[in-house]
């Protein structure tokens, strides 16, 4: 995430402008990629439909169109359908875990997600009291979204307020211990443990408890 936002920086785009398929090219360009996935969406009445084309950067050649239809209230589903389509339909192998990960739906709220997602879109731009304020607005909505909770403590980490950043992170682990970010979250502990609170012994015993319970963890770096 945090190098997508650099080169949009590098555009001066805002993330909005991804939809357009100039602007695709151009953030490929600036990646040094040699296909972009974007996306965009129409709604009518209560029934939305919403499109990903993959380009190819050097033609310019639209490689595959993927498309879903349904609902607005099923807008979470249908997101997760499109995902499952274009992974498939482009023969992209998985690890079980990437595989679980793509189908997992982390929350049923709609707007705990559209809070989510203006948080993160702050997050990325640097207005951390913002992101923050829409994270919370999120939980509230879903006190159990892991992916919010585990950005709520990465806003008090990069805010540093570490010893906020410390108890979201060991909430989240103990409370959801099965969900996808528990393992960033006792590396995120770990971390802070080790180089905020000089806690030797802590930290060693939180990697132990990584690599014995959350030995294939996507960790955050």
């Amino acid at each position: 995430r945090e190098r997508m936002q650099e080169f949009l920086d590098e555009l001066k785009l805002s993330a909005g402008a991804l939809i357009e398929p100039a602007t695709a090219l151009r953030l490929g360009q600036v990646a040094k990629v040699e296909q972009a996935l974007f996306g965009s969406y129409r709604v009518a009445g209560e029934k939305i439909e919403i499109e990903a084309h993959l380009i190819d950067i050097g033609t310019h050649e639209v490689k595959r169109v993927e498309w879903v239809r349904g609902l607005t209230t099923d807008i979470l589903e249908l997101e997760k359908q499109l995902a499952v389509q274009i992974v498939e339909n482009l023969h992209v192998t998985l690890t079980d875990e990437e595989r679980a990960s793509l189908h997992c739906k982390p929350t049923d709220s709609v707007d705990a997600t559209t809070h989510f997602y203006q948080g993160l879109d702050a997050y990325d731009r640097g207005g951390y009291p913002v992101a923050l304020r829409e994270i919370r607005l999120a939980l509230k909505q879903d006190p159990r979204y892991d992916k919010a909770w585990f950005y709520e403590g990465e806003l008090y980490r990069v805010m540093g307020e570490h010893q906020h950043a410390l108890l979201t992170y060991m909430a989240l682990s103990r409370e959801l211990p099965k969900s996808e970010f528990a393992g960033q979250a006792i590396f995120r502990t770990a971390q802070l443990f080790e180089q905020q609170f000089d806690a030797p012994q802590e930290t060693l015993a939180l990697y132990d408890v990584l690599l014995r319970d959350y030995p294939e963890s996507h960790l955050p770096y």
